[in-house]
């Protein structure tokens, strides 16, 4: 795979990060092409972070669509997982709280990932992705095989690769409305978008993945295309493309090769234990 990593653009990717690590992300600077726009939730709470924005829905105490930017980093931080709990969101009458998740049978589920961010924005960056505003109910076979591995590919070598990388990501919910005890919405399924620019074009490779057990796969069995992705969510991504570009892209069967997804493996790394799952329709 071609390398897009010019020494100009590594040099300015570095100051960038360095002056990143002390202010909160912004639309413009996280999401490719300007701020999701949602036809299915009329409310939107977008709330920025340190290396990370997200747009979230009351209506589902979850996000909807979460952005982020990662890049090639020369000399990255040696982080661990940080053991804490996910601080509580509140607005008005609405709480969503750590214990909220608890005995559901499901995990935590990042989707700003804290290994990526953490890399890219440091430490406070990397404790700053445990709140709940950046959580969804995740099986444990899916938060800790498959889509674990991804986020680790994305971070470790496509930012690595190609310089730098968008990513958009978020749930994905069914017709039938299933939430936990505490009324948290539980994903269907969840979308992986990830954007970059490469000889000259914009590419762009669009996952979805089963809220459910993955086990040991090709990158390519999770390929859709935005489109298909736009229609699940109801989220338009890149409204501010140029039409005839954003078409194209979003409307590609097969990624750019340098994405290499049916090649490449994800194998699991962690177990994923499944737990006794605990969920209701929605009231």
């Amino acid at each position: 795979m071609q390398r897009f990593k010019p020494a100009l653009i590594a040099a300015l990717l570095a100051v960038f990060a360095q002056a990143a690590y002390g202010q909160n992300a912004t639309v413009e600077s996280a999401c490719f092409k300007g701020e999701p726009v949602s036809q299915f939730f009329d409310e939107i709470t977008v709330i920025e972070n340190k290396g990370y924005v997200v747009g979230f829905a009351p209506e589902t105490r979850t996000p909807i669509w979460t952005c982020y930017r990662l890049f090639d980093v020369e000399d990255p931080p040696q982080l661990t997982r940080p053991k804490k709990k996910f601080s509580t969101y509140r607005d008005g009458d609405l709480e969503v709280k750590h214990s909220d998740y608890t005995n559901s049978g499901f995990d935590r589920g990042h989707m700003a990932p804290s290994s990526g961010i953490g890399k890219c924005y440091g430490r406070s960056a990397q404790l700053g992705t445990f709140k709940t505003t950046n959580i969804c109910p995740q099986h444990p076979g899916l938060n800790q095989r498959c889509w674990e591995r991804f986020e680790r590919q994305v971070s470790d070598y496509y930012a690595e690769q190609m310089a730098e990388v968008w990513v958009i990501t978020g749930p994905i919910f069914g017709d039938a409305c299933i939430e936990l005890e505490s009324e948290i919405r539980v994903p269907e399924a969840f979308y992986k978008i990830v954007v970059a620019q490469l000889e000259s074009k914009v590419e762009m490779l669009a996952l979805i993945m089963p809220n459910e057990r993955t086990e040991k796969s090709k990158i390519g069995r999770f390929v859709h295309t935005v489109d298909e992705i736009e229609d699940l969510t109801g989220i338009d991504f890149f409204g501010n493309l140029p039409d005839d570009e954003e078409e194209l892209a979003e409307a590609r069967e097969i990624p750019h090769t340098s994405w290499n997804a049916d090649t490449w493996e994800l194998r699991p790394t962690f177990a994923g234990t499944p737990r006794t799952i605990r969920i209701r329709e929605c009231d």
